[in-house]
């Protein structure tokens, strides 16, 4: 078998160096496929055989057209001379391994001549068997060797015929290729036309990136100068916030100052209010002074025995006149106290003023201002609303206890409506502890003013004071806050009590009961 192929392999080379150098190099890629399915088939000797027709096949080629893709004939030759490697590497290990082994030895005749033979068949030597080996043994060995060489010769005549099949076929392949070939020189000849074009182009794109470049630079100065600008401004802008922080605590500052004033102004126009009511009762007792003194100078010169009582009771008023003198001290001092508190609000109230006028965030505040007071107007007015139930409900409480009216049903009823619709928070409800004072001079000749502040009850309710000089219809409840408290004035209660008692004797004529 190995002559068979040594004997293809001589022929394949000698029609291969008539052919041309693609024909050769894929006679050589076929043969070194073969090679490697044979080995894959443990065929090593084959295979070997195979591969080394491969190689010199390569061979010829690099010798004959040495300038015939010679990288692709490089990588063909490489991978054939590893395959050689490879397989004389497995043979001779394969052989050390059975070397032990006892087997028969095989002996192959050559063929006989009355066989239809073309080719020469391998010799294989082996050797000589000694003189006791029996000869019917060496006839059946040489019978079954026949037959095996024969099997050999059958199995190469079709891999002969499958090989030029395949052979024919790659040979269309090579046609096909050659086409291909040639289509891809015309491409590669159009792809030269298209470089050179291309090369143009580059050159003046290239002038163009170096316009860029420039104009790159150019942008990137400007660049630099809008981040310096960037940072002033970001700088300034941070010096503004600052400033705007400071503006902003100074408005607070000053937002609680007018409030403290507001306080006070309060407390000045309660005092004032009472002052005027005490010089109006001044005014009006020394009128009724007068004309006690000269009745009871007429009473005097008439009786002559009541001389002493008038004269207690013109010692009782003689203390009565230093007691308002000394109350008019101090009404005059608060009145001067009132007026300077005035000047102090006017003051806040212009500084405030200012303060929010230069703000860059005036109108925001406002806003905030204006929502605040919405909302606290939202919350007292339901606040006003829960005292006004809670004052129906003692009514209806009072007018069912004067019945005598026990209801358990009512009671219950009366106190769900009496509930309040919202339930403030404790911390809701601080925001109304401490007294708002709000005032209005918008109208000349008409001052308004609004009190609200927390009312000490068990139901934490809220009443508001709003005297209005155009209208009356602000209720009880406002009509009560418009009149003067006059416990809150400097006067004790027991001179204010006796001043009444002896205005009203007077009035009635009973000059016993004002000398008591």
């Amino acid at each position: 078998m190995l002559a068979v192929l040594v004997f293809l392999g001589a022929k394949d080379i000698l029609l291969g160096q008539q052919d041309d150098p693609s024909e050769i190099f894929l006679k050589a890629y076929l043969s070194a496929q073969q090679g490697e399915k044979l080995e894959r088939e443990n065929r090593f000797k084959t295979a070997l055989a195979k591969y080394r027709f491969a190689g010199s096949l390569i061979e010829t080629l690099r010798r004959s057209h040495a300038d015939w893709q010679p990288a692709i004939v490089e990588y063909r030759g490489r991978k054939i001379s590893e395959g050689i490697l490879r397989i004389q590497e497995r043979t001779t290990r394969q052989n050390a391994l059975s070397a032990g082994s006892s087997r028969l030895p095989e002996v192959v005749p050559a063929l006989p001549e009355s066989e239809a033979w073309f080719e020469p068949g391998p010799e294989v030597v082996a050797p000589q068997l000694g003189e006791t080996v029996a000869q019917t043994s060496r006839d059946a060995a040489i019978k079954e060797a026949t037959k095996k060489l024969r099997d050999k010769v059958d199995q190469l005549q079709t891999a002969l015929g499958k090989v030029r099949s395949e052979l024919e076929t790659a040979r269309k392949e090579k046609e096909t290729v050659d086409t291909r070939l040639k289509e891809a020189n015309s491409k590669l000849a159009n792809a030269e036309n298209d470089r050179k074009a291309s090369k143009a182009s580059q050159e003046s794109t290239i002038r163009e990136q170096e316009q860029l470049r420039g104009e790159i630079a150019h942008l990137k100065d400007a660049l630099a100068a809008t981040d310096a600008a960037r940072l002033t401004a970001e700088k300034q802008r941070d010096e503004t916030q600052a400033k705007f922080a400071e503006a902003n605590t100074q408005i607070s500052a000053l937002e609680r100052q007018r409030d403290e004033a507001l306080a006070q102004l309060k407390a000045a126009k309660e005092i004032e209010q009472s002052v005027q009511l005490l010089v109006a009762e001044k005014d009006d007792l020394q009128q009724k002074l007068a004309n006690a003194e000269e009745k009871v100078r007429v009473l005097s010169q008439s009786d002559p025995n009541k001389a002493g009582k008038f004269a207690e009771m013109s010692q009782q008023l003689t203390e009565l006149q230093q007691q308002l003198a000394e109350s008019q001290k101090r009404n005059d001092y608060l009145a001067a106290k009132a007026a300077e508190l005035d000047v102090e609000l006017d003051e806040a109230s212009t500084q405030l003023q200012a303060a929010m006028l230069t703000g860059a965030n005036g109108e925001e505040s406002a806003k905030l201002a204006r929502e605040n007071e919405l909302l606290r107007n939202i919350v007292v007015r339901e606040r006003q609303e829960e005292a006004r139930r809670d004052q129906t409900r003692n009514l209806v409480l009072a007018e069912l206890d004067k019945l005598k009216i026990r209801s358990e049903t009512l009671n219950r009823q009366i106190e769900f409506l009496a509930q309040p619709v919202t339930k403030l928070s404790s911390e809701e409800l601080a925001l109304f502890r401490q007294p708002v004072v709000s005032v209005s001079d918008q109208h000349a000749g008409l001052f308004k003013a609004s009190f609200v502040f927390e009312k000490k009850s068990a139901a934490n309710s809220m009443s508001t004071a709003n005297p209005d000089a155009n209208g009356g219809s602000g209720g009880g409840s406002d009509a009560r806050t418009n009149r003067p408290d006059q416990s809150k004035t400097t006067v004790p209660a027991k001179i204010q009590g006796l001043v009444r008692a002896a205005r009203k004797n007077f009035q009635q004529g009973n000059f016993k009961a004002a000398e008591k």
